[in-house]
């Protein structure tokens, strides 16, 4: 964000008070949505709305900042409340006897995952000669694809339970 968008080093706690403080809010508000319209459901439709500010966030030059604010506190909300419906799903997936088991493999599989994102974001992300970044978008389009590919898995869950 600074070094793309040119936010001052002083506003980016402002991004984080304000994703932060909107996920907070809309946290409970995702869950019960969960709860009365369905767990698969409720994360496709948060799934799909996250694709926007994952996006948006890689290619936010010029924009004011007050839209910045918009767009990622959209981003903060999104992504993490694809995790309250997919949480829920995840955990009557499993029986109530291995369910320890069940989630402490989730969990591995998660960190698998955030460090394989890592990996393929060292990968496509490089710096121009100004220090601007280059392929960060790519970044984006990885990660709507595989938010894609879980909201085909979430369909296919959801249809069992």
């Amino acid at each position: 964000m600074q070094t793309n968008a040119g936010i001052a080093p002083e506003k980016i706690p402002l991004i984080y008070l304000m994703g932060g403080a909107s996920t907070l809010v809309t946290a409970q508000i995702i869950g019960w949505f969960a709860d009365g319209f369905g767990k698969a459901h409720v994360f496709k439709t948060v799934a799909t709305l996250a694709m926007l500010p994952m996006v948006v966030v890689t290619v936010s030059a010029g924009l004011p900042f007050p839209a910045i604010l918009v767009i990622t506190s959209l981003f903060f909300v999104c992504v993490s409340g694809r995790m309250i419906p997919a949480m829920a799903m995840l955990s009557a997936v499993a029986t109530p006897r291995l369910r320890g088991t069940f989630m402490t493999l989730n969990s591995a599989v998660l960190s698998a995952g955030m460090g394989l994102g890592a990996f393929v974001g060292g990968l496509l992300i490089s710096r121009d000669t100004q220090g601007m970044l280059q392929g960060y978008w790519l970044c984006a389009l990885v990660a709507v694809g595989f938010n894609a590919l879980a909201m085909v898995m979430a369909h296919r869950v959801g249809k069992t339970l």
